[in-house]
């Protein structure tokens, strides 16, 4: 089973005034806490979906290069959905079985909550999507069997993973509750790395 992580790191920061990716967090920039996570967990390979003219230079987490590409998305202001399609374009060229979207502005998520998505869908296969939740509401990341892959394709403008989820394919999966109200804290605006660096 050859399951591929989707790292989306390719949006504007428009809500923020500033690239996000590099504000510090505990000795990293903002964009490599979860990716350092998810290239230390149980996914086979990671595909980091970053614009055209990405320097990279907010990526400090270059210690295992086989286990991560990268893939420029041409469209990546024209929203998520874009960046999603070239993720997956590029782990179906690696046979991806399965495909785990994860998002740069989530510092709290680790490897121990992506092992146990995985785990969850290696036990119940059948299962077209396996996500993270607070409660039943689904939150990234989320594991998508191959199933979804023509949901995935068709996504547009700034719909994201989780649009697909709350259609006909809700009662298709499973929905884990980690019980923890910060792991799904994401950094959008000032306000929120105010909070973020008040939690240190």
């Amino acid at each position: 089973m050859n399951i591929i992580g989707i790292y989306l790191a390719a949006g504007e920061s428009r809500r923020m005034g500033r690239d996000k990716r590099y504000l510090p967090y505990h000795q990293l920039p903002l964009g490599s806490i979860a990716l350092k996570e998810a290239l230390e967990s149980h996914l086979d390979h990671i595909i980091v979906v970053t614009r055209t003219e990405d320097s990279l230079d907010w990526l400090q987490c270059k210690s295992l290069p086989d286990k991560w590409s990268r893939v420029d998305c041409l469209h990546a202001s024209e929203g998520q959905g874009f960046s999603i399609q070239c993720g997956l374009k590029k782990a179906l060229e690696a046979k991806a079985n399965a495909v785990m979207i994860l998002l740069a502005d989530q510092p709290f998520i680790n490897r121990e909550v992506i092992n146990n998505l995985i785990e969850s869908y290696k036990t119940e296969p059948g299962c077209f999507y396996i996500a993270a939740g607070k409660g039943q509401i689904p939150m990234p990341p989320v594991l998508f069997s191959s199933e979804c892959f023509p949901y995935l394709q068709k996504l547009k403008g700034d719909q994201g993973a989780r649009n697909i989820i709350r259609g006909e394919l809700f009662t298709k999966g499973k929905i884990i509750d980690f019980h923890e109200p910060l792991l799904f804290f994401d950094v959008d605006t000032e306000e929120d790395y105010f909070t973020l660096q008040a939690l240190e």
